[in-house]
This record gives structure tokens, C-alpha cells and sequence, in this order.
């Protein structure tokens, strides 16, 4: 699918930032206002703000957010205003706010099971504006185990879910050592990778339709083979 049109110039950014530029390519002048679903990218969230007037970090994990606020002194005073951090849970937390942009970087997504999913999905429709998108990166399951089709027939209940065959290890996810030494310097997670059509079946649920689905950051049209897929999803409300 096709990206979409009227998107603000790229960032200068190196390939390795790709991620970067393409979520903040998502800004346009229409979109003030973003929510990031997981704290853990902190320059993804500081080049947002750099383009919008407010960005809401919602995170489970306290450490996490830790990383935005050690950054906070370093920042201008007016673009320091412009982010807040919050620790909460993904698919219970409701703010009184709603916003034009939801992101969920990084397998934010990965981290939690079938069930799961579909409630951050309704925390995600909480809190998206009429028209607005929601933009989000999982990883794929391995070719030998996806399904041969690209979100096409669903049958009669969810895709079977799709477990990893190992664990994956994110170098970006570091723990906090607390005063005295003590804390694991590096957390490994599990991510949990979702077929095309598991994810278009959740979003039809929660009443959003896939607009842009890429197999990385750079544009490139989702095949099967690709280990990430990066999904633009909306809603008509």
C-alpha cells in the first residue's frame, strides 16, 4: 500500500534511525497531538516533539520512562512542556484526553498476548480523535509458520495464535542499576510475533482498517518473508 501524501519533509537521520524518521514522517500539520504506547524509544519521543505541541507517553514500566526524564534538564524549556510521561497499564489506562496520533513503537504491541491486544486496542480507540491514525511495528512470525495470506480470509473466529520460536533480544531495553549496584544492568523479553491476518482480525474488532502495511521503515511493501511489519491503521468515527 501506498504511504500517504502531504507528509512533512524526511529527517536528515541515518539509516539506523529510520524508525525515527518514518514515525515522525507521520506528522503533518494537522497532527498537534500524539500519544506513544511504550517509553523505551526516548529520542523517538523527544524528535516528536520537536513537531508536535503535545506528546503523551503512557508506559507500564516506571525504569522505562526513567530514560525521558534523564533526558527532560537537557531539553528546552518549551519543548520539555510539551512531553509527559505516565506509568500505566497499556489496556487499562484511560486518560481524558484524545489525540490525533497513537503510536506504538518498537513491538510495543509484541509484548502482550491475543487477548491483550484487543485491549490496547480499545485503549487505543479511547484516546484517537475522529480521523486520526494509529501506527505501530510487531514482529512477523517466521515464513514456515505464517499464513498464505495477507490479511485475506479470516474464517469463522481469530487466527491461531503464532508464538516465537526464541527469544528476542533488544539491545534498546536496558534496565536501571539503583544506587548501591543493585538491578540487572539488561533485560531480555519475549516479543510475541503476529501474522498479517491475526492483526487485521483485531483491528476489524476494534474497528480500525489497516491503510499502510510496510516489511520496514524505508517504505517497502510487507511480504511474508519480512520479520517486522510496520501497519498505518484508521478509523472512519
Amino acid at each position: 500500500m501506498a504511504a500517504g501524501n502531504g507528509r512533512k519533509p524526511g529527517l536528515s537521520l541515518v539509516s539506523s534511525d529510520a524508525d525515527v524518521a518514518f514515525y515522525v514522517g507521520r506528522l503533518t500539520a494537522e497532527v498537534q497531538s500524539v500519544m506513544v504506547l511504550g517509553g523505551a524509544h526516548v529520542r523517538l519521543i523527544w524528535a516528536l516533539a520537536e513537531h508536535a505541541q503535545r506528546v503523551q507517553v503512557v508506559d507500564p514500566s516506571e525504569s522505562m520512562l526513567e530514560g525521558v526524564e534523564d533526558t527532560r534538564a537537557d531539553k528546552p524549556g518549551e519543548l520539555s512542556g510539551r512531553v509527559q510521561a505516565l506509568s500505566g497499564d497499556l489496556r487499562a489506562v484511560r486518560l481524558n484526553q484524545r489525540f490525533d496520533l497513537v503510536l506504538a513503537p518498537h513491538n510495543a504491541l509484541s509484548l502482550v498476548g491475543t487477548g491483550q491486544l484487543e485491549a490496547v486496542l480499545t485503549t487505543v480507540a479511547a484516546h484517537l480523535t475522529s480521523g486520526g491514525c494509529f501506527v505501530f511495528d510487531v514482529l512477523s512470525p517466521p515464513r514456515s509458520t505464517a499464513p498464505h495470506t495477507l490479511g485475506g480470509e479470516s474464517g469463522s473466529g481469530p487466527p491461531r495464535s503464532v508464538e516465537p520460536q526464541r527469544p528476542v533480544f533488544t539491545p534498546h531495553l536496558r534496565g536501571r542499576r539503583r544506587p548501591g549496584g543493585q538491578g540487572s544492568p539488561i533485560h531480555r523479553l519475549l516479543f510475541r510475533p503476529f501474522s498479517s491476518e491475526e492483526l487485521d482480525h483485531a483491528l476489524k474488532d476494534a474497528r480500525f482498517t489497516p491503510l499502510e502495511r510496510y516489511g520496514n521503515f524505508t517504505g517497502k511493501p510487507f511480504d511474508l518473508g519480512d520479520a517486522i511489519q510496520v501497519v498505518v491503521a484508521g478509523t472512519g468515527r
